[in-house]
């Protein structure tokens, strides 16, 4: 027991424990200075991607428009001209699939929308290339109609989102002070 309060009462011990502690008081200010950073980083570059979801989303509501005008083009086209009725559906298709993708990199209620609307357009586009196909061709003329009503509201809906994440950028700007 000598021995131990021996080594207690040294100055080697106080000198060794001052030692320790500076280092672990250092290693926690160093992982809380780490942790605010990569926090920091984060928060910058959440900032960073906001004006590409924005100009995004003016990208969707244009090519809803374009797909309203590709889906009337089709229904004009003759019966039996089967190469410009196929570049037509193919133009439909390419938006359609930009649309969806441009939307997964916005958030989850505008992908969430575009899914809705990427089924809805499918399904249509199908219908009324099975009507021309044979010759049935008296309701494509409605199914562009309901068509255009859902393009319409994905378009309103893509302006509106726009206005609420231009705002949310203002706020987070002014927030992180870098305005």
């Amino acid at each position: 027991m000598d021995f131990l309060l021996d080594i207690i009462t040294s100055e080697k011990f106080y000198s060794g424990l001052i030692g320790i502690s500076g280092s672990l008081i250092g290693g926690l200010f160093t992982l809380w200075g780490i942790s605010w950073t990569l926090k920091r980083q984060e928060k910058d570059k959440e900032l960073d991607k906001f004006p590409g979801r924005v100009s995004n989303l003016l990208e969707l509501s244009i090519r809803a428009s374009n797909m309203f005008i590709k889906f009337r083009e089709l229904i004009s086209v003759k019966q039996y001209d089967h190469d410009k009725r196929g570049e037509i559906e193919n133009e439909i298709i390419d938006m359609l699939n930009t649309t969806y993708k441009l939307s997964s990199s916005i958030d989850n209620v505008t992908f969430e929308k575009a899914d809705i609307l990427y089924k809805e357009v499918r399904e249509t586009l199908n219908k009324i290339s099975r009507s021309l196909i044979s010759g049935r061709s008296e309701n494509t003329y409605t199914m562009v109609e309901e068509i255009k009503k859902n393009l319409m509201e994905f378009s309103e809906f893509a302006i509106n989102r726009r206005t609420e994440l231009t705002q949310q950028f203002s706020n987070k700007l002014k927030k992180s002070k870098r305005i």
